[in-house]
Parts: structure tokens; sequence; C-alpha cells
């Protein structure tokens, strides 16, 4: 599979609100969040802050994306840039390594995600009712 094929499977997979209608029919949408009109949150970038809050490491984070190194730190840096405040820190070296932490402001941010996808998620069903 195609690198590409990936990143279209990935999206579909992460279609931020669904509803069925009729038989087989499905329709899928997908919302982000801009600030400064550049892209600050969508559903991959939240993923991604959800997985260092898990794995405390961006590598780890990454890899268990199937991302790699550099995107995620290219995606964290764009978005700690658009944030008011940092939404990750990172620490380097010491006897166990680097690693990476949440914020609160990220951690904010990704509750603020999920309200609005529910908001979004709500309209979108009474739009087909």
């Amino acid at each position: 599979m195609s690198r590409s094929n990936s990143t279209k499977q990935g999206r579909q997979a992460r279609a931020d609100a669904e509803i069925t209608i009729g038989k087989n029919k499905k329709v899928k949408i997908r919302f982000w969040v801009e600030l400064k009109n550049e892209t600050f949150l969508a559903s991959g970038r939240v993923m991604l802050l959800e997985r260092i809050d898990k794995y405390k490491s961006i590598s780890e984070a990454a890899k268990s994306m199937n991302i790699s190194y550099k995107h995620a730190y290219q995606l964290i840096n764009k978005m700690n840039q658009l944030s008011s405040k940092p939404l990750i820190e990172t620490s380097i070296g010491g006897e166990k390594g680097g690693g990476a932490k949440l914020t609160k402001m990220g951690k904010l941010v990704i509750k603020e995600f999920y309200e609005i996808k529910k908001r979004i998620q709500k309209i979108f069903e009474q739009g087909f009712e």
C-alpha cells in the first residue's frame, strides 16, 4: 500500500462526523480549527497530542501513528507556534533520556476540540432528520 493510500484511508477512518442515509449511504465530514489562517487542530493532530500524553515521547507517539518523527515534530512545532501557550513541553538528555509532556494548554485544546466535534455531530444529525 502506498503512503498516499495509507494517508487517505487514515483520514477516512478519522471522519469527525458520520451519518448513515438509507441502507448503504454514509456521509462523512472532517473539520479543522484554524488560527491565523493556518491549520491549528485537526483529528490527526489531536491524536498526536493524545499519544504524546500517553507515551511521554514524541518518537513513540509518532511510531504508534505510523508517521515519521520529523513529521510529528513539525506538527507539534506548528501548533506551539500558533497557540498562545505551548501545548507540548520537551526535555532532553538526562539519565533516562528526553521526553515530552502535554501542558495544561494542550489538555485544554484537546477538550475544546472534542466539544466542537460533539456540537458538529449534533448539527450534522439534525440536518438529516
